[in-house]
């Protein structure tokens, strides 16, 4: 498991966070699954500016 935050500078320039977490599941020494999971009330700001 890995916690993180997406960076992103939106045109006007301010800038915006996205906490995230990664969940990999590992079999043999091998990535089986990865999952990203992000929080959904910031999710809702980033959409706003996806182009």
């Amino acid at each position: 498991m890995q916690q993180h935050t997406l960076y992103g500078t939106r045109q006007d320039g301010e800038r915006l966070t996205l906490p995230a977490c990664m969940v990999c599941r590992v079999e043999n020494g091998k990535i089986t699954r990865l999952d990203e999971y992000f929080d959904s009330a910031r999710v809702a700001e980033f959409r706003k500016f996806a182009i």
